[in-house]
């Protein structure tokens, strides 16, 4: 909520609107430039504009009922705050990224910096997301260097420290809040300690 926060200071409840054109404006940018190297230009632009559509095009079509495609209207790319409206950006920029590293080079200064920033957004925004993108990135890392791959991350190891940087600068506000936020936050948000006898109780359920 931070873009968010920050808008609403500065421009007040026009603010909102500002924050959703502007995410808009990311998004068609963002699956442009991915569709760019393997599409020209004017179908680029119409291949963005039809996944941003996807939801419009499932509530037109009438289709919700099928099963996952509910789940692809709601949870795909929406203006619902702040997910996806925000936390979707940053795993469509991880996307974005790895194709690039792919039709590029992959240790580059630049792409070391933006690889640790979208990381420790994704981890302070959605964690599932960074799980799914630490684990695609080490598996493209295999799939590019195969046997190679200590030999170049070593080599490399310069840009990767780069990345580690970034990505605890990116997650610093998280962990801030994680240690001065509200007990009760914690309890609504579902965490708590699990002694033994929770453990008990949690096994026995599974059982």
């Amino acid at each position: 909520i931070f873009f968010h926060s920050i808008c609403l200071k500065i421009f007040g409840y026009a603010g909102f609107l500002i924050v959703e054109f502007l995410a808009i404006f990311a998004f068609l940018i963002i699956f442009y430039k991915i569709f760019s190297y393997f599409f020209s230009k004017n179908e680029s632009i119409l291949l963005s504009l039809l996944f941003f559509s996807i939801p419009s095009i499932i509530s037109i079509l009438n289709i919700e009922s099928l099963p996952y495609i509910n789940l692809l209207k709601s949870e795909f790319y929406t203006l619902r705050i702040p997910r996806p409206i925000i936390s979707g950006l940053y795993l469509f920029s991880f996307l974005y990224l790895i194709v690039s590293m792919d039709k590029g080079e992959i240790f580059t200064k630049k792409k070391s910096i933006l690889l640790g920033i979208i990381l420790g957004f994704s981890l302070s925004s959605v964690y599932h997301f960074f799980f799914i993108e630490i684990s695609s990135f080490l598996i493209f890392l295999v799939y590019k260097f195969k046997s190679n791959i200590l030999k170049k991350i070593i080599e490399n190891y310069k840009n990767i420290l780069l990345s580690i940087f970034f990505f605890l600068l990116s997650i610093l506000p998280f962990l801030l809040i994680l240690l001065y936020h509200e007990e009760d936050l914690s309890g609504r948000a579902g965490v708590f300690q699990l002694n033994f006898e929770k453990k008990k109780i949690l096994l026995e359920h599974y059982l």
